[in-house]
């Protein structure tokens, strides 16, 4: 009788080794990500060295905007610092002007990963475009 209960525990492992597992549950992507990923890259959102990559001799200068992310929450346009919803307003701004200035952007060492994914969203808030290039 042992050997029968033996060999009735031994298949039963073997059978939930053989079963499919029910994976843990994948999150669904935010409708945020989802639209991050479909939207069109940025043409006008660059690093510096592409920003001197555009400069062309002879030609007018395009106008720039410089935006430096860093730290947990730190960002800076043109030299100054601003907060985020200023951020949303100037990048408002800029996605109205024709032509398009530049967005140079730096990201500084350091910079929390999520504080970069949010400006990314912003830019595509104000921009309506993917921010890829930094």
């Amino acid at each position: 009788m042992k050997t029968h209960a033996c060999l009735a525990i031994a298949m039963l492992a073997a059978i939930a080794a053989c079963s499919p597992r029910s994976a843990a549950p994948v999150p669904e992507e935010s409708e945020m990500a989802k639209a991050l990923r479909q939207a069109e890259p940025c043409r006008n959102v660059v690093t510096e060295a592409a920003a001197q990559a555009v400069a062309s001799p002879g030609q007018p200068a395009p106008a720039i905007n410089r935006l430096v992310i860093s730290g947990r929450d730190g960002i800076g346009w043109n030299g100054a610092p601003i907060d985020a919803v200023t951020l949303r307003q100037y990048l408002d701004l800029s996605g109205v002007m024709s032509p398009t200035p530049l967005l140079v952007v730096a990201v500084e060492p350091g910079a929390d990963p999520s504080h970069v994914q949010n400006i990314r969203e912003t830019i595509w808030r104000g921009l309506s475009c993917r921010a890829e290039s930094f």
